[in-house]
């Protein structure tokens, strides 16, 4: 019988990212936030590398050495994580600036020539 109880085990995460959200700036912050999550035991182990590149997005690749003997749990730490910080690097949506002026009320044309108008409060 063999016994695969671990004590810690290399957990990768891939996450897709706008292209939008800088990615020099997003490294360092991913970095950050998925070693102070509890379940990373190696700290200074956690590697987050841009992975792949299109023209409308980025892939990330984040590796962490993590408590436990399943992956499920710390993985869905790690999105969690990832998620939080790149919601606070996007842009905020674009907010609809002032409506535009409405245009003036149309004006009453005169009367062509030779034709009088008697306006109904006038007296005759």
């Amino acid at each position: 019988m063999i016994s695969h109880n671990l004590g810690e085990r290399w957990v990768r995460v891939k996450y897709e990212v706008p292209h939008s959200v800088d990615p020099g700036t997003l490294l360092e912050r991913v970095r950050a936030a998925v070693a102070a999550d509890d379940w990373v035991v190696g700290k200074r182990s956690v590697k987050v590398l841009l992975n792949q590149a299109t023209q409308t997005s980025y892939v990330i690749s984040v590796d962490a050495l993590c408590a436990g003997n399943h992956e499920e749990a710390p993985r869905s730490a790690l999105y969690l994580r990832i998620m939080q910080v790149v919601n606070s690097m996007r842009a905020p949506p674009a907010t609809p600036g002032p409506a535009p002026a409405s245009s003036p009320p149309p004006q009453p044309q005169s009367p062509p020539p030779g034709i009088s108008v008697v306006h109904p409060d006038s007296h005759l």
